[in-house]
């Protein structure tokens, strides 16, 4: 019985010590980590760019050494955090033809990004060197050559409109200098029947990989009406005729095809045309046939055909 409690008391003692072991080392521990200390860190660099006139091709660096000073305890906080910071490269000099940044300009940076209680000591001197591409902006017009196909018996009021109609395009010169005009993508409307406004993507070729439209659509709108036909009855004026001549054209009426909406139709007249033959123009052959020409209609119609382009004469000696 008393082997028992001896060995009871033993393993008490055994466990008092043990505790007393670790919370000296705690003590110690939390006595360390209260005092300042210097480290060395090395920071993943993210670069950012605010220079719009550059644009950052490569960065022959993405790692930074520096010597932080601060208490244990920030240093463990510190080192549990993913070490990154953000350079901008708005600063960035160039000196022939090579661009870089200085330590004195990035060390602020660096500075700005640490917590309150932490301390830069030293930091690598290395310079941070780059490739830059130069950029420029141009402003280009967009074709205009989109082709509209329209519904049966429908027209289209003036031209269409594409918005905006041109863009800046920003770019390095030895891309960009070339382009003059900007293609959409998909340039056919068909079977239009009724006013459209439509989105449509811009073409932008695959060696412009370091170029940016400002947009990649345009808008493109345009009117549509429904067309009506009439036939006008247009005397036929000789023009250029010799003064010793007489000439008979058979028929001497041509009918002109009109399109346009019924009521453009409605107000047309005679007068609003002329047809002409040309007697200067007739050929040596001895043909007896005049040309025709329809030498003024209405600009608010949409089409005006000759259903004739050819008339016989009789000409006469006065």
């Amino acid at each position: 019985m008393s082997n028992f409690f001896k060995n009871r008391i033993n393993k008490r003692k055994a466990k008092v010590f043990v505790l007393f072991v670790l919370a000296s080392g705690l003590i110690w521990f939390l006595s360390t980590l209260s005092e300042t200390y210097s480290a060395k860190a090395t920071f993943k660099i993210d670069y950012i760019n605010s220079n719009k006139s550059l644009k950052l091709k490569k960065a022959f660096t993405d790692r930074v050494a520096v010597k932080l000073k601060t208490g244990g305890f920030k240093f463990l906080g510190f080192n549990l955090q993913k070490k990154a910071i953000q350079l901008d490269l708005a600063g960035v000099q160039k000196s022939n033809d090579t661009y870089f940044l200085a330590p004195s300009d990035y060390r602020a940076q660096i500075e700005k990004q640490l917590p309150n209680s932490m301390v830069l000591v030293e930091m690598a001197t290395d310079t941070l060197f780059f490739d830059f591409l130069e950029m420029t902006t141009k402003e280009i017009p967009i074709a205009r050559n989109i082709k509209v196909g329209l519904a049966h018996n429908h027209m289209l009021e003036g031209e269409i409109t594409i918005e905006p109609s041109e863009i800046k395009i920003f770019g390095p010169k030895d891309e960009i200098d070339s382009i003059e005009v900007i293609h959409v993508v998909d340039n056919s409307l068909n079977e239009l029947a009724a006013n459209f406004n439509k989105k449509v993507a811009l073409f932008k070729s695959q060696e412009l990989v370091n170029t940016s439209y400002s947009v990649d659509v345009v808008q493109v709108t345009g009117k549509v009406s429904k067309f009506s036909e009439r036939l006008i009855d247009v005397p036929i004026e000789v023009i250029n005729l010799p003064e010793d001549k007489l000439i008979r054209t058979f028929p001497d009426i041509v009918s002109v095809l009109c399109k346009a909406k019924i009521l453009e139709l409605k107000e047309l007249k005679v007068a609003d045309f002329k047809v002409v033959a040309d007697y200067s123009k007739l050929s040596s052959n001895r043909s007896n046939e005049m040309e025709l020409q329809l030498v003024k209609k209405p600009k608010e119609i949409f089409s005006a055909t000759l259903m004739e382009t050819k008339v016989e004469y009789i000409l006469n000696t006065q």
